[in-house]
């Protein structure tokens, strides 16, 4: 990480559009999915305290403009050169509903389209930003802000255990590289961990808790700091049969009776509000209390031989499980269309599974999945259709992501929209940084290569269909992939 902090007091103009939220912003639950504006704008709105937050905000900059007195952090992704925001994830998102409520989640919709219509666009299309020269100093600036160390404005708990979790995987477990982020003691990073390593156990509760309440204990709303200073106490963890070592919750009961009690505590805590055995912080304020509350739950069966080795908790998963994961995999060996290799014009869909698109263009975003699920064989003439409107966007967006509509206007006279692929693509021929990229443009505008504009413009206009298969379809598909992989976001899934 870099030691001067100079950066903090430069500021650069950006475009709000071209600012990313990210996805990995502790606010957001980490098992929902954030593909689109709306979806992050969502997970900010879980509680009707957060969509008055919110509209308040939007109120503000409305009245007031957009203040950069606070700063909007960033840092600049090196594979594909985007901007993310790291420190102002809602007053960005704000910004984008007042230039496009259509964007809004239906229940602050109206709201934003009224404050939209009461702010000028051009006082908050570009706003100052402080550019982290790394993702690691971000980080380092997302602790001054937000963590019990910090004396400036702190996240709930819920937002910290999920914070410190992400550190947890992306530095490969190593404590001593978060401590270095967060100026927190290697005590509290463990234990942090082994709360969030807790709630991984609900799991295993099978049919001891409904689906809806299985939903519940998983989503960010579950009250998980409740559940910390239950089982953070000493007697809770010797009358329950586990301890926390390190970074690993080691069991010296049995698993299964460990599961009943535990379950049971978990659906007490999930009771309506207004019923009086629920359990929240207000019930859990003295030993005292905790203890009362210990009394109530099943008694856990310790192992029967005194003698017998303390196993780690997530071993004991692993070993549950292992049947289910074999299952899996051989589920997966058999599916013969894995077994090919991606660039294998013989496998069954255009797009290979492996491959995620990042955008918030809803129509590209489902073109892409569209393609990855569309048996080739099956629907040859809709594939190849599908790849020529997939490019035509691609290459749309790109040129309005980097802000050349203007510039593209001048060359061919014209408004941007009248502009055909083909001067698009030369356009960009030059722009494009990558080798394979600008071959792939300058073959593209070659009419007499298999791989030409023509080509896909006859899989739309033309009544030819020699070209029509699936081998050909998927070979063309890799011969785009390059220039796709340059100007979109496009990256593998982690298996």
């Amino acid at each position: 990480m870099n030691k001067d902090y100079s950066w903090l007091n430069r500021r650069y103009d950006r475009s709000v559009n071209q600012l990313r939220l990210w996805d990995e912003n502790p606010r957001l639950d980490p098992s929902d999915s954030y593909i689109y504006l709306r979806d992050f704008i969502e997970g900010m709105l879980i509680k009707e305290a957060d969509k008055t937050s919110f509209i308040d905000l939007a109120q503000s900059i409305v009245e007031k403009s957009f203040i950069p007195a606070d700063p909007i952090v960033v840092w600049q992704n090196r594979e594909n050169n985007r901007f993310y925001v790291a420190e102002g994830n809602r007053r960005v998102a704000v910004l984008k509903l007042l230039l496009d409520p259509t964007k809004a989640p239906k229940s602050i919709k109206r709201s934003m389209e009224l404050l939209s219509k009461k702010i000028k666009p051009s006082l908050i299309e570009k706003i100052p930003v402080a550019i982290a020269p790394s993702f690691e100093d971000a980080i380092w600036y997302i602790n001054q802000r937000h963590t019990p160390s910090s004396n400036q404005k702190k996240w709930v708990r819920e937002n910290y255990l999920k914070w410190i979790g992400d550190l947890y995987e992306k530095f490969n477990k190593d404590i001593e590289v978060i401590k270095e982020y967060t100026d927190v003691t290697e005590s509290e990073l463990n234990n942090a961990i082994c709360v969030l390593k807790f709630k991984e156990l609900f799991a295993d509760f099978g049919n001891r808790l409904t689906t809806e309440e299985l939903t519940e204990a998983k989503s960010k709303r579950f009250p998980i700091s409740t559940l910390e200073r239950f089982i953070c106490k000493d007697f809770v963890q010797k009358k329950m049969g586990f301890y926390f070592s390190g970074t690993n919750i080691i069991l010296n009961a049995k698993y299964e009776s460990f599961l009943d009690s535990l379950s049971v505590l978990i659906k007490r805590m999930l009771l309506p509000k207004k019923d009086s055995n629920r359990l929240d912080s207000r019930q859990l304020n003295t030993n005292e209390d905790i203890n009362k509350i210990l009394e109530e739950l099943p008694i856990v069966e310790m192992k029967e031989n005194p003698q017998e080795k303390d196993s780690n908790i997530s071993d004991k998963k692993d070993n549950k499980n292992s049947n289910s994961d074999n299952k899996n995999q051989i589920k997966k060996e058999n599916q013969s269309e894995l077994a090919l290799p991606i660039d294998d014009p013989n496998r069954k869909n255009v797009i290979p599974s492996i491959y995620s698109l990042t955008t918030v263009d809803y129509r590209l975003h489902s073109l892409f999945l569209e393609l990855k699920k569309l048996p080739v064989k099956s629907y040859p003439n809709i594939a190849a259709a599908s790849i020529r409107i997939f490019l035509d966007i691609a290459v749309r967006n790109y040129i309005v992501g980097k802000g050349w509509e203007s510039a593209i206007s001048t060359k061919f006279k014209c408004d941007f929209k009248n502009v055909k692929l083909s001067g698009r693509l030369d356009f960009i021929k030059d722009k494009i940084s990558q080798s394979k990229s600008k071959k792939a443009v300058t073959i593209l505008l070659d009419a007499n290569h298999m791989y030409s504009l023509d080509t896909l413009n006859g899989y739309i206009h033309g009544s030819d269909n020699y070209t029509i298969n699936r081998q050909f379809i998927n070979s063309f598909w890799n011969f785009l992939f390059p220039l796709f992989e340059e100007i979109l976001d496009i990256h593998k899934e982690e298996e």
